[in-house]
């Protein structure tokens, strides 16, 4: 698999449709769609979303786990990465903890040295 490849989930087979159920109340179906949007991570929340992404294609397509380790251990290594760019944008008061999409690369130039370790 190359690394250009990237996995779509389709959400529409693993959630059932509700908003057309006369069934359901207004307010359960409000419920539901939060709560279905907390799991959906895209790439505003998910700095590492494309790398986990890959990992679980690697695990659909592979006949051994061990063949996804590389995957594996990259999606670790960026998940630890930008936890520790949270915390440290914590202790110094920097607002958003998580940088937005847009001022990620710059981020990723500030905190070079960290990846090196």
């Amino acid at each position: 698999m190359s690394t250009a490849e990237k996995f779509t989930p389709d959400w529409s087979r693993t959630h059932t449709s509700f908003d057309n159920d006369p069934n359901i109340s207004n307010r359960y179906k409000a419920k539901l769609r939060k709560d279905r949007e907390r799991f959906i991570h895209n790439i505003h929340k998910d700095p590492c979303y494309e790398e986990r992404q890959m990992t679980l294609k690697c695990l659909q397509l592979a006949e051994e786990r061990s063949d996804c380790e590389i995957y594996s251990q990259n999606s670790l290594m960026c998940r630890d990465f930008w936890a520790r760019v949270v915390k440290d944008r914590k202790r110094k008061k920097i607002e958003p903890n998580l940088p937005p999409v847009e001022e990620r690369p710059a981020v990723l130039k500030e905190y070079a040295d960290w990846l090196k370790r």
